[in-house]
């Protein structure tokens, strides 16, 4: 993609987290993002799996962004892909005594986490699990990551707002057609029990649908376009303020056009965000 924007401002607007889009003006008004922590976790590749077309690529940018834009400090962003990726990794990451508990400000860090990678549910429960480097959807439950328990962990860490960005489907598809071991649909947020945590969570896919790649633009479709996002594409209104409502918008309305324009199954993008 080109170049990220010049920094902006990030503040909040009457309880909703909003981007300002300030162009043009240089590290003068940079974002406020000192604070904030960011973790990044893109698997292209995987120990006996088939790849997830453009992941480390999409996580590179991803990183870009996520410097440029949100103005997040470099030893701020915990940034791993592919044999990085282990089950254990999570636990480095996500864990009580992990690396965000342990540098996180609490009440004033704004967390951002971006997964690109497989997906996949526990049939007998319906749970949704991120796979690791070395997971196995046919073992997952005990090979996977288990989303619940990331989501329990950001929850718990005193941060200030938490927003995350899954470009993964779960029916252990992701990206491609060559395989699919489930056939129930996982539950990938339970909004009432999080209500009140100030999470605000993007999925490439719902459900039982699959996600997307873009060839003739080397991203994953969800990745691309959350960065078109983050650029200014979803500031709907044109204040030069992009709340998150606005990048979920943004998504939902143009995901599903591009895939039919490039053959490609359509997607449904969710935005969840919490009071």
């Amino acid at each position: 993609p080109p170049p990220p924007p010049p920094p902006c401002f990030f503040h909040a607007d009457e309880g909703i987290r909003a981007f300002c889009l300030s162009r043009g003006l240089g590290d003068v008004y940079k974002r406020q993002g000192q604070a904030d922590m960011a973790v990044i976790l893109g698997l292209e590749n995987y120990k006996t799996l088939s790849g997830v077309e453009f992941a480390k690529r999409d996580a590179y940018w991803i990183r870009r962004y996520f410097q440029r834009v949100l103005g997040i400090p470099s030893e701020n962003i915990f940034y791993k892909i592919d044999t990085e990726v282990d089950k254990n990794t999570f636990n480095e990451v996500f864990g009580d005594k992990g690396w965000l508990n342990e540098k996180i400000k609490r009440g004033q860090s704004n967390v951002f986490v971006y997964f690109a990678g497989k997906g996949a549910s526990d049939s007998y429960t319906n749970t949704a699990y991120l796979v690791p480097y070395d997971g196995n959807p046919k073992d997952i439950t005990t090979t996977g990551y288990k989303l619940n328990t990331m989501y329990d962990q950001l929850a718990n860490f005193g941060a200030s707002s938490v927003t995350i960005f899954l470009d993964a489907c779960f029916t252990g598809i992701a990206r491609s057609r060559d395989l699919n071991l489930i056939d129930t649909a996982p539950i990938i947020f339970d909004k009432g029990k999080y209500e009140g945590k100030n999470f605000s969570v993007f999925f490439a896919t719902t459900d039982m649908e699959t996600s997307a790649s873009l060839p003739s633009k080397k991203h994953g479709l969800f990745s691309y376009y959350l960065m078109k996002g983050l650029r200014g594409r979803a500031d709907l209104n044109r204040d030069k303020r992009l709340t998150v409502k606005e990048i979920g918008k943004y998504l939902e309305t143009n995901i599903p056009i591009v895939a039919n324009m490039y053959d490609v199954q359509p997607v449904s993008y969710t935005h969840l965000t919490l009071p």
